[in-house]
């Protein structure tokens, strides 16, 4: 038995309450509330957490890790074991939390710099080659830098520049990949929704096979249009 429900029905035998639950050690989930022996048993929780080793919940509130470690503490040493315990975990996962946070930070600048090299090696090898699209990037630079913020035109330049800057990156990666040079700089700069791709079934084929963003666009535009044919 995993779950029980004993709820408000009026269980006054307080003595061999806690020794029957014994004989259920695969407990889960324990509903008790609304019987009067409840109040007769002195810390009902702690000693239910301590006989039932796989409790997960009891009475609407759930048995956490750190319930389980305090309790213990506690049938040990008293409150203030308790109170140590509940400090040392609140520390730790104080802890666990910064360290998770400063490698994310770290990642994310390592990526940054990354994105910045890339930039500027693609900028640097499209400037050689003289493309018409880079030189495109160059003048919307000069003209949006010109531009005061408080002008309309100041956000619609930048979006520009960043339309131009993705098509940019789409053809150096293209130019790299058709030369069978290694493109993971490239990619580094291509959209996300060029980056992160689906795992579309191809009928007939036993394998799943990488879908970009467009492709499952327009999979659930087809969809969506016969759903509308459907009615």
């Amino acid at each position: 038995m995993n779950g029980l429900d004993v709820s408000a029905n009026q269980i006054t035998d307080h003595e061999n309450v806690i020794p029957f639950y014994e004989k259920m050690p695969n407990l889960i989930s324990l509903q008790t509330k609304n019987n009067p022996y409840c109040r007769n048993i002195r810390q009902v929780r702690r000693n239910l957490i301590l006989t039932l080793p796989n409790l997960y919940y009891f009475d609407d509130r759930p048995v956490e890790e750190v319930d389980r470690l305090a309790t213990i503490a506690w049938k040990e040493r008293g409150v203030e074991g308790e109170r140590e315990v509940r400090s040392e975990y609140a520390q730790a996962k104080h802890r666990k939390f910064t360290e998770t946070c400063l490698k994310a930070a770290a990642m994310t600048k390592e990526k940054k710099a990354a994105r910045k090299d890339a930039f500027k090696r693609m900028t640097a090898e499209l400037k050689e080659e003289k493309s018409e699209l880079f030189e495109k990037h160059q003048d919307l630079k000069r003209e949006f830098h010109e531009t005061k913020e408080n002008d309309p035109m100041y956000t619609v330049l930048m979006n520009r520049i960043r339309g131009v800057e993705e098509k940019l990156s789409a053809e150096w990666y293209e130019g790299i990949k058709a030369r069978g040079e290694d493109g993971a700089a490239a990619e580094l700069l291509l959209p996300m929704k060029k980056r992160v791709g689906y795992s579309t079934y191809e009928p007939g084929s036993s394998k799943l096979t990488p879908a970009t963003g467009e492709d499952k666009l327009a999979e659930l535009r087809a969809m969506k249009e016969l759903a509308s044919s459907a009615k």
